[in-house]
């Protein structure tokens, strides 16, 4: 049990508690070593990030398939 902490106590030093559902650090690599042993991809649309623009726009038309992942085209 944690002791009863009132939230306004982090708000002056700008501190955050937080906490996620997703599992343990063992959990998730459980999930990723499962993955990988299945060969699951994700997936993804991969564009350069010249196209920035095209994709945020895509993205507010709610035109985007899959997860949009930007690559690097600088040479």
């Amino acid at each position: 049990q944690l002791p009863p902490i009132h939230p306004f106590t982090f708000a002056p030093t700008g501190c955050l508690l937080g906490g996620s559902k997703i599992g343990s650090k063992e959990d998730c690599l459980e999930m990723l070593e499962l993955a990988r042993s299945k060969r699951i991809k994700p997936w993804i649309e991969e564009m350069p990030m010249c196209d920035v623009s095209t994709a945020l726009q895509n993205v507010k038309d709610n035109k985007v398939r899959y997860r949009y992942v930007l690559t690097q085209d600088i040479a």
